[in-house]
């Protein structure tokens, strides 16, 4: 049985092969296979509640310093950034853990945020150079690939459609809509979870209403961007579950959460997450850091930190950092990541 510490939300990186996704040639056969891999690794994640949803997180958090090798202005090898997928992706999910009234229904209201944050793998980056730089031939160099791959295997294809998806996605609401949530639950017969609830483990959801539930933001500054996605807006029945799961399941259940951009055509696939699954160990609404406690470091995820700094003038907080005591693979959210007023 699979438990997490009583002053932390734990959480752990999970393989890519054990999401089911969209494989070429799906629009014929409607089959799907283990997703081949992700195009981000995951660096950090942060478990919050609030009283309404928070917006925008990357602007109220200080990200990791990503530095990869693009060669030397010196001696010439410097690479030209010629794509606009980021070199951090982060997505926020918002889900509402109020009791719903079927009378009033609320697009905002107290929840829990988890905000996860993803690098740029070395992998994916060498293929953005390739696909847009301005000799790129797909007739060609796809060709040549795909003759020495498993099509079931090329992560080519989906590399572009994310690519695709983060230039046109803030002008083109039909693209935004491609972004798919992949959640699941790995306990459901050790937390009884119910059968209403447990058939939809695993089934994708799209996020289709742009400004309503999902939120593009860029943060050029940074070469980061940011997906915001609230359940707040859903029916009543979907938040209703979501209130039950709160006050009787949350605490014991093993979730994770996946992401994907929606193949529709046999270039666009196979699907490959965008960036790693993550599973969380007990998403405990009362362990968790209070939003306001989190952005001012006063948190009790922080408290037994012995690397908190204090500002006199600035306060800000660093997306949470892996734990040095790291045990079987998994992490503390909000912890040793505070710089506070």
């Amino acid at each position: 049985m699979s438990t997490h510490d009583p002053d932390f939300i734990s959480w752990s990186k999970m393989e890519p092969q054990h999401v089911p996704v969209r494989s070429h040639g799906y629009l014929k056969t409607k089959k799907k296979i283990p997703a081949p891999d992700s195009m981000y690794e995951v660096i950090a994640m942060d478990a919050l509640t609030s009283d309404e949803r928070v917006k925008e997180i990357v602007s109220k958090v200080k990200l990791p310093k990503i530095v990869f090798n693009d060669g030397n202005e010196n001696d010439g090898t410097k690479c030209t950034r010629t794509w606009v997928s980021p070199d951090v992706f982060v997505i926020s999910l918002a889900i509402p853990t109020a009791e719903p009234s079927i009378t009033r229904p609320t697009t905002d209201g107290p929840g829990f945020t988890a905000a996860i944050y993803f690098k740029m793998k070395e992998q994916t980056r060498t293929i953005l150079k390739r696909v847009t730089s301005p000799t790129y031939n797909p007739a060609t160099d796809d060709e040549a690939i795909a003759t020495s791959l498993d099509v079931q295997k090329n992560t080519v294809n989906a590399v572009k459609l994310f690519e695709e998806w983060c230039r046109e996605s803030p002008n083109d609401d039909k693209m935004q809509a491609r972004f798919k949530l992949i959640p699941n639950v790995h306990n459901p017969d050790e937390i009884g979870l119910p059968s209403y609830i447990s058939k939809y483990c695993g089934k994708p959801v799209l996020i289709k209403r742009k400004n309503v539930t999902g939120f593009f933001t860029n943060h050029p500054t940074l070469n980061a961007m940011e997906f915001d996605v609230t359940l707040h807006c859903f029916p009543y029945l979907a938040k209703k579950a979501l209130a039950y799961l709160k006050a009787n399941v949350f605490a014991k259940a093993i979730p994770s959460l996946s992401y994907v951009i929606e193949g529709r055509c046999d270039d666009e696939l196979p699907e490959i997450l965008i960036g790693d699954a993550i599973k969380i160990f007990g998403p405990d609404n009362d362990i968790m850091c209070d939003d306001d406690d989190f952005f001012a470091g006063i948190g009790k995820s922080n408290e037994r930190s012995n690397e908190i700094e204090t500002h006199e003038e600035e306060a800000e907080v660093t997306a949470g950092l892996r734990d040095d005591d790291d045990v079987d693979g998994k992490y503390h959210t909000n912890n040793k990541a505070v710089q506070a007023e």
